[in-house]
């Protein structure tokens, strides 16, 4: 069999059609996934009314009034029983209708982009939002959906950019908006240097390690330069992370976990059978094409990004913060007669997921 490196046609679902689908999972998740489940958005939605974040502030801003509402922690929520650690009590409507508007902007952001990108890529766009994983972290309440649909995009844009000079220049922006651009200011710089000079962008690599550790807070300092007074910076978010620093192995596996699928605690997994499936597919597939070499310098910038991001800021571990990497996933390794069926893979995973929820981890409406 002589499979082809790069398949670019064969995508069989309209536009239109990916496009109403996308926002019919957004609006499933949003509204039919289990409230608090992820404890960042538990904290967004605390600071929903005073933050200075501009994503924040623009939900806030279409809600009109504040929104309260209680929950509780569950005893069987701890780590590993595949059970929800959080269940509202009170002010679940006024939840829900946050999570609404938290779509719409979703919704109008997406839309926003999708004229920014070539016309032959636009379904691939869209094929990465649907993913499982993806839906479940572009659906929290975090400013977080700022860059999970922007780094889709770089991510798509990448595939036919002649330099990533756009890429670097708006992540190197948008840390303002939200910290996690760092992973996609480093992935493309380290791309472009891939592109340039291989072997020097290699030294320059490990001679940056070295530098950083030798530099003391340089970095720390540089990063909270960056990101202004109301950020964290990174010595601090290394303090509050050290008791906690999982092995460099360790948050690969959280990193391979959460690619399929991790719920927004460390208590809730996904179905075995779907780590399965997708990991034998995708193996399967790498191992068909003939012409490794793009592909491979991919895994390598994402290597040397995740490497030292982890170094700097412990808990940028799980593969939210490296989003920008489905669309290159999809448009290598999923072959072009089976885009149909993952579309269809991703509705019925989707919905599955929703009823284990209910039916098997213990959450209520």
């Amino acid at each position: 069999m002589n499979s082809r490196a790069i398949p670019r046609e064969g995508m069989q679902t309209s536009l239109t059609s990916l496009f109403l689908i996308t926002v019919a999972l957004i609006l499933l998740f949003s509204l039919a996934y289990p409230a608090l489940n992820w404890p960042d958005e538990i904290y967004k939605i605390s600071t929903l009314y005073t933050s200075e974040n501009l994503y924040l502030r623009g939900l806030d801003w279409l809600q009109g009034s504040d929104c309260g509402f209680s929950y509780t922690s569950l005893a069987s929520g701890i780590y590993g029983t595949n059970q929800f650690e959080f269940q509202i009590l009170s002010g679940v409507e006024c939840y829900r209708e946050t999570k609404l508007f938290n779509a719409l902007l979703i919704v109008v952001i997406i839309t926003c982009c999708l004229p920014l990108l070539r016309k032959d890529k636009r379904q691939l766009f869209l094929m990465s939002l649907i993913w499982p994983s993806s839906l479940f972290f572009l659906t929290s309440v975090s400013n977080q959906v700022v860059f999970h649909v922007i780094a889709i995009a770089l991510g798509v844009y990448s595939l036919y950019a002649r330099t990533f000079l756009i890429p670097i220049v708006l992540s190197l922006i948008l840390i303002i908006v939200d910290r996690s651009f760092i992973t996609t200011l480093i992935f493309f710089s380290v791309l472009q240097g891939f592109r340039i000079n291989g072997k020097v962008t290699i030294a320059l690599f490990v001679a940056l390690l070295v530098f950083s550790q030798a530099s003391g807070d340089l970095f720390e300092n540089l990063y909270g330069s960056i990101m202004g007074i109301d950020a964290t910076s990174l010595s601090s978010i290394r303090e509050s992370t050290d008791n906690y620093r999982d092995s460099f192995f360790f948050s690969l596996a959280l990193f391979g976990i959460s690619f399929v699928y991790l719920g927004g605690t460390a208590s809730v997994f996904g179905i075995g059978l779907d780590y399965i499936i997708t990991y034998a597919y995708l193996t399967k597939r790498y191992m068909e094409i003939d012409n490794k070499k793009e592909i491979n310098s991919l895994i390598v910038s994402l290597g040397f990004t995740f490497y030292l991001v982890l170094q700097f800021v412990p808990s940028i571990q799980s593969f939210r913060y490296y989003i920008f990497m489905t669309p290159i996933i999809i448009f290598y390794l999923v072959k072009s007669a089976h885009k149909h069926y993952y579309v269809y893979y991703c509705i019925l995973m989707s919905v599955a997921y929703i009823l284990l929820a209910y039916f098997v981890q213990g959450a209520t409406l």
